[in-house]
């Protein structure tokens, strides 16, 4: 709780995503307070000039630190760092303040071990959890989700063009999850990757391009992310049931095949800064909400590592136990 007795949100790394978070969370009165931490000011400043552009109440319920939260009791922290970082700064949060609740963004962490350390930690402390794959909650991908059977196969594929598939799998494979209620249990990635590493947007990560393809008892999912320069795409096609739905993020629009029938409409992804606000309370209030749990996600998580680990020591030629992206 804060001060004045509302739940404590601390937003923990305010760069782009954080800085989202912190937009979102401003936009809702009088639920509870917000705590921005960065050791860096320039997320500072982005977070701060967010508070400027919202109503007068946003200064009673912001704060923003360059030190490091301590003796606090913190009712939800959304974990926004990098993810080479983000297992020492959730463990140091935890032991140093009293957590009720967590939302991790993706991806997680760079290996099964850490992956594994913090879901013994989160059950030691009983800490709620959950990652920010948020197409889920969607309304968009709900409307899809109604007119699928997942009882009959679901065939999911996934072109995009300009998208790095190390970042951004996890989003895809957690959409596939979700559509068909599959529990994501003896993953086993068949992967065609390509022979390079791209540098990431941020300095000393990685990206991979090429294909992966899974298979679920009846479902199936294939992703394909290429990289040549150009517009970004991202393309996605779903067969169920004698029904493909054809969506293109980018343009947002889809268009929907059923007994030969085509109707196109739009598509529309919410942004981040329209999101976080909505499982922020889910949680306070109820401690729920629609973004996968902890434990669910942890299990795509690592199946993707260990999949593409293989892939970076042999470009980077070392033998670890991580993959350097986030």
């Amino acid at each position: 709780m804060s001060e004045q007795g509302r739940p404590l949100i601390v937003v923990v790394g305010c760069g782009n995503i954080g800085f989202r978070h912190v937009q979102a969370l401003l936009s809702e009165k009088n639920h509870y307070d917000i705590l921005a931490y960065d050791p860096d000011v320039a997320g500072l400043n982005a977070a701060e000039f967010a508070l400027l552009n919202q109503d007068k109440f946003a200064s009673k319920i912001l704060k923003t630190t360059t030190e490091f939260p301590r003796n606090m009791d913190i009712s939800l922290a959304i974990i926004a760092t990098n993810a080479d970082v983000r297992f020492a700064v959730t463990e140091s949060l935890i032991q140093q303040n009293t957590v009720k609740s967590i939302v991790f963004e993706k991806v997680l962490f760079q290996s099964k071990v850490e992956v594994d350390k913090m879901s013994s930690l989160l059950n030691q402390q009983s800490i709620s959890a959950w990652v920010n794959c948020p197409r889920r909650m969607m309304p968009c991908y709900k409307k899809v989700k109604e007119r699928i059977n997942p009882q009959q196969p679901i065939k999911m594929e996934l072109f995009g063009k300009n998208v790095g598939m190390a970042c951004n799998a996890i989003h895809f494979l957690d959409l596939f999850f979700y559509l068909g209620n599959i529990n994501p249990v003896n993953l086993d990635f068949q992967t065609n990757l390509d022979d390079r590493l791209l540098k990431a947007k941020r300095s000393g990560f990685y990206e991979l391009t090429g294909e992966i393809y899974l298979e679920c008892d009846k479902h199936s999912i294939h992703i394909n992310c290429d990289d040549d320069g150009g517009k970004e795409e991202i393309k996605i096609k779903i067969e169920n049931s004698g029904a493909e739905f054809q969506i293109d993020e980018i343009n947002s629009d889809i268009l929907t095949v059923i007994d030969n029938e085509s109707i196109k409409s739009d598509f529309i992804l919410p942004f981040q800064s329209q999101m976080s606000q909505k499982f922020s309370l889910g949680i306070i209030k109820h401690d729920k909400c629609e973004l996968p749990s902890f434990d669910e996600s942890a299990k795509l998580h690592v199946a993707m590592i260990e999949a593409f680990l293989p892939q970076f020591n042999r470009l980077l030629h070392q033998s670890n136990d991580f993959i350097p992206i986030t």
